[in-house]
């Protein structure tokens, strides 16, 4: 029988060198290890909340299943309402709307790639125990490998995109099925517009 792989250097040595504390009380462990990476006011603002381990791993589980997370990250919501503009009698996104997604794309374009990825791995197993509580019976790396391709699978689009009241008559989806039919994490990307 052949001996079990050891763990990647990189990776092992990242997990040895943080000691990780127990889920209920990791708050200030994340706010400290996040907060290093990023200033920016928007992560100092998600880092003010509770419970910031579980709330990373039920954002990678409904990305993970196409759901967008952005119940689970008000704290991040744009400011101002959804705008269309009317040509006649077709209604398109007003492209001044996606100005209210760039403070969340600079955000995320603040942190590191490479420093991000050690964190990761560093706290992946703070963040398997809290992904397991979600019902879950497969490795974090998983749901994760699943939302980044999701994600990665939403179309730039730099057209207008023409827009139509749903059937509530409340709020609007895209009038293209290629696009309605995209998940709800992948349209939720698409709304921050082609720029972030």
């Amino acid at each position: 029988e052949a001996p079990a792989a050891a763990p990647a250097p990189a990776a092992a040595a990242a997990t040895d060198q943080i000691p990780l504390p127990a889920l209920q009380e990791s708050d200030p462990f994340i706010r400290d290890k996040f907060g290093a990476l990023s200033a920016d006011p928007l992560m100092t603002t998600w880092l003010k909340g509770t419970g910031l381990a579980r709330t990373l791993a039920v954002v990678v589980e409904n990305s993970a299943r196409g759901l967008s997370p952005s119940k689970h990250l008000r704290v991040l919501a744009p400011m101002g309402k959804f705008k269309v503009m009317r040509q006649g009698t077709r209604v398109y996104i007003d492209p001044t709307n996606y100005d209210r997604f760039d403070a969340i794309a600079m955000a995320a374009a603040a942190i590191d790639p490479a420093a991000a990825g050690k964190l990761y791995s560093a706290i992946k197993p703070l963040l398997q125990v809290a992904y397991d509580e979600l019902g879950n019976n497969e490795p974090i790396d998983r749901a994760v490998e699943r939302a980044i391709s999701g994600l990665a699978g939403a179309p730039i689009v730099d057209t207008d995109i023409r827009v139509e009241l749903d059937d509530a008559g409340i709020g609007y989806r895209f009038e293209d099925p290629s696009l309605e039919n995209m998940s709800g994490a992948q349209k939720q990307l698409i709304r921050m517009g082609p720029r972030n």
